[in-house]
């Protein structure tokens, strides 16, 4: 039932990260994403309920419930209510969800297809916007560029991006994975580059760099055939670009142009409308240092200093995660959200180097993306480090139970000896 309950909510994972579909999309049923999680939440429910007991909780957990804690707490001094009560309800789903990964992920086996099901939503991210942009069903805003999905085309390029270390990971280091699946997860590189290009997003490239040193440090110690299968789909996506007709892809050439501009964007709109959004919050945030002004409310807070609205009309979000749980929920939030990402860094510390480097590199991503994207209450960021927290409390519980059988071998054999002596 257990391994029941870990397929379900990995296909919740790929589907709700892939998608990247919010909450509210659909009227009568719900969002796919709760039609996903409701059956994945009641298969766990019976396994609790058959098993009498759930994984004892360690550090992460620990953390991560004082921070929702605190999300909910702050609806008592919130200047948004209504948007602070909103923002609960999504943690308050970003709780189980981490909850049920945490308690389903115990073993080695469940680590890798969890990581192998987070390489797939960045798969279902690349092929959402390859499919929109070939078929003509795009979702244009920022000058063109890319939706996709629900979230904004950075957004969707940063998906991308932090399921490049893990994808390569798996194609150089699961030796027991079909080969069909190491060869679809060396290929996720083109594939995903190719879909960032659509998003024209200059910051999911910058996000994409720590995807890029973890693959150049492993390189050397792939095996040939890895080697062969790298260079062929290297071959046949440089064959496909250069017989491309850019002529007739006027979209395509404005994306490629935009990205190439990342070090040298003389975009000053874009700059100066985040550096003013950045100042407001700071602003407010030494107004309310230690309590935040409420989840969720900081575009209602910063109209204080101006009115910082999109093309909709609605309040415009920081575009900074660590600036809006700064601002929000105040120092003290804060600091469990910078405890839980350094709990999970000492966690995947003590794996083995492979799976090390490749979270440190994931974690990597995910800090140079907080610093463009405000993804605070998104699901995407919970799954991962629930991912990680769960393979490295299962690999140090591992550890812990290879020790245990050791020293109960060698009493054995002290024991025996004792009464053979005697």
């Amino acid at each position: 039932m257990r391994n029941l309950t870990f397929i379900l909510i990995m296909i919740y994972a790929v589907v709700t990260i892939g998608l990247q579909i919010s909450f509210e999309d659909s009227e009568v049923l719900g969002s796919t994403s709760r039609i996903l999680g409701v059956p994945a939440f009641l298969s766990w429910l019976w396994t609790l309920y058959y098993e009498g007991r759930t994984r004892k909780w360690g550090g992460y957990m620990i953390l991560f419930t004082a921070f929702v804690g605190w999300n909910a707490a702050s609806l008592l001094w919130s200047v948004d209510q209504d948007e602070t009560y909103a923002h609960i309800y999504r943690m308050g789903i970003n709780f189980f969800v981490t909850w049920i990964i945490y308690d389903t992920i115990r073993t080695r086996w469940n680590a890798m297809w969890a990581y192998q099901c987070l390489v797939f939503s960045g798969f279902l991210t690349a092929a959402v916007l390859m499919w929109k942009f070939h078929t003509g069903a795009l979702s244009y805003g920022y000058s063109g560029r890319e939706y996709g999905t629900s979230l904004s085309p950075n957004e969707n390029a940063q998906s991308i991006a932090l399921a490049v270390p893990l994808a390569w990971h798996l194609a150089v280091a699961w030796k027991e994975s079909p080969k069909l699946l190491r060869l679809l997860n060396y290929s996720l590189l083109p594939v995903g580059i190719y879909g960032m290009v659509l998003t024209a997003s200059r910051g999911g490239f910058i996000s994409l760099a720590p995807g890029l040193i973890f693959i150049l440090t492993t390189y050397k110690r792939m095996p040939m055939a890895g080697r062969v299968a790298t260079v062929l789909i290297a071959l046949a996506g440089a064959v496909w670009v250069a017989k491309m007709d850019w002529t007739t892809s006027a979209q395509l050439e404005m994306k490629v142009g935009r990205i190439a501009t990342i070090f040298s964007s003389n975009d000053q709109d874009h700059l100066t409308g985040r550096s003013d959004l950045w100042r407001a919050g700071w602003e407010e945030f030494k107004r309310h240092p230690v309590l935040g002004v409420g989840k969720g409310a900081y575009a209602p807070a910063i109209e204080t200093y101006a009115t910082f609205k999109d093309s909709t009309g609605q309040g415009l979000i920081a575009h900074n995660t660590f600036l809006s749980v700064l601002t929000e929920l105040g120092l003290v939030g804060f600091s469990l959200f910078i405890g839980m990402i350094a709990f999970t860094v000492s966690l995947v510390w003590k794996m083995p180097a492979q799976d090390r480097n490749a979270w440190l590199a994931t974690i990597t991503t995910y800090m140079i993306a907080f610093m463009s994207v405000t993804w605070d209450t998104y699901p995407n960021v919970y799954i991962f480090l629930a991912v990680a927290a769960s393979a490295g409390t299962s690999y140090k519980e591992e550890i812990r139970e290879r020790v245990r059988l050791r020293r109960a071998k060698l009493m054995t054999r002290v024991n025996r000896t004792a009464a053979e002596t005697r």
